[in-house]
């Protein structure tokens, strides 16, 4: 699932997280929902994230 060459500490791949939860938080405001879950692929290992 995550290619091993991606620096998780890099300027790039922290804005693109940060700029990925900014459309995660609209959106859970957009629906009304407490909580935001995470992008699992599978639905048997859907698991929350943060709760508001």
């Amino acid at each position: 699932m995550y290619n091993s060459s991606v620096v998780r500490t890099s300027e790039i791949y922290t804005k693109g997280v940060s700029t990925f939860l900014k459309v995660v938080e609209a959106n859970r405001r957009n629906v009304g929902s407490k909580e935001i879950w995470c992008p699992c692929m599978s639905l048997s290992f859907a698991c929350k994230w943060f709760y508001a």
